[in-house]
């Protein structure tokens, strides 16, 4: 939609929102004609036996910070620790489902 994110972006917010460890993924994605993002973040350590309510508020959170510093919206899934895949060497941070 014009408008550049960068991987960083997404990162710092992660590392400064509460409730949620440093692993994340970023997912494109079509919504229709259009492109959309999805990200996949983990919940820490602290936050594992947070209720479904709380796992809420803290992607509602999430989805404000990335509105608030970039400008755009964004899907968000929480996943419990280990959900987000790893990779061996340089993580895979943009997965792009867009062409297929």
């Amino acid at each position: 939609r014009g408008v550049n994110v960068f991987p960083t972006q997404i990162e710092e917010i992660v590392v400064k929102s509460g409730g949620l460890s440093p692993h994340y993924q970023i997912e494109l994605y079509k919504s229709g004609n259009l492109d959309a993002m999805r990200a996949h973040v983990e919940l820490d350590a602290d936050a594992t036996g947070a209720s479904q309510d709380d796992q809420t508020a803290i992607a509602r959170a999430f989805e404000k910070s990335v509105k608030d510093m970039i400008g755009i919206s964004i899907d968000v899934v929480i996943h419990q620790p280990g959900g987000v895949p790893r990779s061996e060497g340089k993580a895979q941070r943009v997965v792009d489902r867009r062409l297929g």
